[in-house]
């Protein structure tokens, strides 16, 4: 899952729901907590950061070591711009 950290850092919070209810349930089955103890004071209190903040350090890291790297091939070129759409006025003659 961290190798591809890089793109599930960018996909939506819904997506990470599923992995994010996973970590809850692996959290709560170590410390053996009951049920009213919250999910963020787990986070605190065991010094884990949730699944969609890990995949953001993990994919910033990534993006600042290619920046970084001293082969031309892997350097981050900008993206190209997208074309606006033509208005209805400017495709019809």
């Amino acid at each position: 899952m961290t190798y591809a950290s890089v793109v599930f850092a960018h996909r939506p919070h819904s997506s990470n729901k599923s992995f994010q209810v996973l970590q809850n349930k692996f959290m709560r089955m170590a410390t053996d907590s009951p049920w009213f103890v919250r999910n963020v004071d787990l986070h605190r209190d065991l010094d884990l950061p949730t699944i969609a903040q890990y995949m953001k350090i993990l994919s910033k890291a990534y993006f600042e070591y290619a920046v970084q790297h001293p082969s031309r091939g892997v350097h981050l070129y900008p993206r190209p711009r997208r074309r606006s759409k033509a208005t209805t006025s400017e495709a019809c003659p």
